[in-house]
C-alpha cells in the first residue's frame, strides 16, 4: 500500500510529524545498527499532483541502489 497504511500499522499519528526516528519517542529498530550511508533515498513516485513536493526525497530504502 502506501505511507499512510504503513503509518497506521506502526501506530504513528500526525502529532509525530517531524520527530526523529533516532529519538526516544518514535523509533524503528530490531536490534541492528544501520550506518547513515546505507540508507538510500529518491524523490517520491506517482504523486505528480503534489507539484514541487513530488520532488522531495521521501522514498527511503536500506541497501543497494534501486534498478
Amino acid at each position: 500500500s502506501g505511507p499512510g497504511t504503513l503509518a497506521v500499522a506502526l501506530g504513528l499519528h500526525y502529532s509525530h510529524s517531524g520527530q526523529s526516528l533516532r529519538g526516544n519517542e518514535v523509533w524503528i529498530g530490531n536490534g541492528i545498527s544501520i550506518a547513515d550511508d546505507e540508507i538510500q533515498n529518491t524523490p517520491r513516485i506517482g504523486v505528480d499532483y503534489a507539484g514541487e513536493d513530488a520532488k522531495l526525497l521521501y522514498r527511503f530504502w536500506w541497501g543497494g541502489k534501486i534498478k
